[in-house]
């Protein structure tokens, strides 16, 4: 008879003392550090800065109750899993568990999703300054800050386990022994495929057929089903997503309907709008290795087809690189490269051009040239930025009002911008720049400096810190102490009716998020509002609806506008502030971004 494992309290009395420790030293850390500032002041640390070069470093300083506070809230986190895997140490002996795992095939897969479960975990950390630095910008302070930041990174942590499970099931993860080879005439196949979420019908009565080599595009205005239609084809918005799929749809001469992704990882190679969202290890080469063991590869093999890969598309000099520190182009060519090591026959992508300047959206659309003309892969790729896929496109599905139109090229033709000749704005600016050189530096730099300025970040979803959009209006009336409704009121003035106050933030469209993030931050009416990037993932369409919201509050505040978008800018007639194309940011460009404007 086995002994059963009895309590040892050793472990959780270590953790305890451990997380005690840590947040003690955080404690201690603030107060030494620039001090704690805030309003209820406790005491005065003498002040010492460094000599030169070193003047910036500051000891002492103002140490109060509401500093103090929010450091031992940002050491929650931390606190709170070493206290978890104190207790799970001490009821659980993991070293007999892990010798059990050890010696079976499916044991060592689980001890593969731990180690993938722990490297989600810095990104968990890492939301607890985003959704601090969220609450900063919407003027949330004191305890209600500290409860909206505990709700919302647990919140954000149950996310991320989805988000990083789904990104493992489209890896292979899991996957069933004996698997198809995706190989056929037809690698995409749809009869008459409708997609519904709930009642709602999405997609309606699609037949399309992709044959090997071919590029299917895919496009439509935002919101209009054209990331539902490629998860779909990946097989998550049936599996994942609660989907229902009604109708034929076949990938690789599979059934879509019957088969999860896991199963069609090794011929199916699928890069999400957002890739950092598919990225599940913390270097580059680890994302493209991993690729290819998840689907069954050996160690070896998979690091030779790694790279391979990475020399064929030019992208060797990131191997070594944090697959956090990536930039938007960066981190479409890795997501990529690691859905090409598995030799794909279907490659999806969603939007690889939406986030990108120009640079970066030239080198996407080369690597898919190369792609096209020396491998058989069924490309089908969604984009309502078609110019750039226009001469790749054999297909061309136009999305709208559920309804699918398959035809020529005509059908993917973008809204033309209005004519903009007249004299630029003084009251609307435009920082100006490739991405990576600073815009977003400039426009954090400015906010901090000046209490009078209103800023919405690039991930304007970032802002978005409750369940439900009438919560995020009503969080904001208190805040802001503004008459209740008054957030809400602002957003129906500047959408077009269709955001419902009851809808999850994350279930709102790109271009409707922008909107509710631009209403909570103008409810107060802010002498000078500042957007980070507010064109991306943009059809035209909402493009130029964002167009009119901005004119509209630029009539009675100052606007400045970062983005690497030159069309945005021509139509928006604002006064050009050129970025340097420097790493540094000196005070000058602050400045001229509007600080003392």
């Amino acid at each position: 008879m086995t002994r059963r494992r009895s309590f040892d309290p050793r472990p959780l009395r270590f953790a305890l003392w451990g997380s005690a420790i840590f947040v003690t030293l955080r404690l201690v850390y603030r107060s030494v550090f620039n001090g704690a500032g805030g309003e209820t002041v406790l005491w005065n640390v003498p002040v010492m800065r460094l000599p030169d070069p070193l003047s910036t470093v500051a000891f002492g300083g103002a140490v109060s109750a509401e500093g103090l506070w929010a450091a031992a809230v940002s050491a929650l986190p931390v606190a709170l899993f070493l206290v978890t895997w104190g207790a799970l140490l001490a009821f659980v002996d993991f070293r007999r568990i892990l010798r059990v795992l050890r010696h079976s095939v499916h044991g060592r897969s689980i001890l593969t999703a731990l180690g993938i479960m722990l490297s989600a975990f810095p990104a968990v950390v890492e939301s607890v300054g985003t959704v601090r630095h969220s609450a900063r910008l919407r003027g949330v302070r004191g305890i209600r800050a500290a409860a909206l930041v505990v709700s919302a990174v647990v919140t954000r942590s149950v996310e991320l386990a989805v988000t990083t499970g789904a990104a493992m099931e489209a890896r292979g993860f899991g996957h069933a022994s004996d698997r198809a080879t995706g190989m056929c005439e037809f690698p995409v196949e749809a009869r008459q495929l409708s997609l519904y979420h709930g009642d709602r019908l999405i997609i309606g009565e699609l037949d399309l057929s992709c044959t090997p080599g071919s590029v299917t595009l895919v496009t439509g205005d935002t919101g209009s089903g054209k990331t539902t239609l490629l998860r779909a084809l990946a097989g998550q918005f049936q599996h994942l997503d609660g989907g229902t799929q009604i109708g034929v749809l076949h990938v690789g001469a599979v059934d879509r309907r019957a088969t999860p992704p896991r199963d069609t990882a090794h011929f199916v190679g699928f890069v999400p709008q957002d890739p950092r969202t598919s990225f599940i290890t913390e270097t580059v080469t680890d994302e493209l290795v991993i690729s290819a063991e998840l689907s069954g590869g050996e160690l070896d093999a998979a690091h030779y087809r790694a790279t391979t890969i990475a020399t064929e598309l030019g992208i060797t000099h990131l191997l070594q690189r944090s697959t956090a520190s990536l930039s938007s182009g960066e981190a479409t060519m890795v997501a990529i490269a690691a859905a090409l090591v598995v030799q794909p026959t279907v490659l999806i992508l969603d939007e690889p051009l939406a986030d990108l300047d120009d640079i970066a959206r030239d080198t996407v659309v080369s690597a898919l040239t190369r792609i096209t003309e020396h491998t058989h892969i069924a490309v089908v790729v969604s984009e309502h930025r078609t110019a750039r896929l226009h001469e790749l496109a054999t297909t061309v599905v136009r999305l709208s009002d559920g309804r699918a139109h398959i035809g020529g090229l005509e059908l993917c033709e973008p809204t033309l911008f209005a004519d903009t000749t007249g004299v630029p704005s003084q009251s609307l600016r435009a920082v100006l720049g490739p991405n990576g050189v600073g815009k977003t530096t400039v426009l954090s730099r400015a906010a901090a400096a000046d209490p009078g300025i209103a800023l919405v970040p690039e991930r304007a979803a970032d802002l978005l810190l409750t369940t439900t959009v009438a919560a995020d209006c009503a969080l904001n009336d208190r805040a802001r102490r503004l008459p209740r409704g008054a957030t809400w009121g602002r957003i129906q003035t500047i959408s077009d009716g269709s955001i419902s106050p009851q809808q999850h933030p994350h279930d709102l469209s790109t271009g409707q998020q922008l909107l509710v993030a631009l209403a909570i931050q103008t409810a107060h009416n802010p002498e000078h509002l500042m957007v980070d990037e507010p064109t991306r993932g943009l059809d035209a369409n909402t493009r130029d609806r964002i167009v009119a919201v901005v004119h509209h509050l630029s009539e009675h505040r100052l606007v400045t506008i970062a983005t690497h978008d030159t069309e945005f800018v021509s139509q928006l007639s604002a006064t050009i502030i050129p970025m340097p194309t420097r790493e540094s940011v000196d005070e000058r460009t602050v400045a001229s971004a509007g600080v003392t404007a």
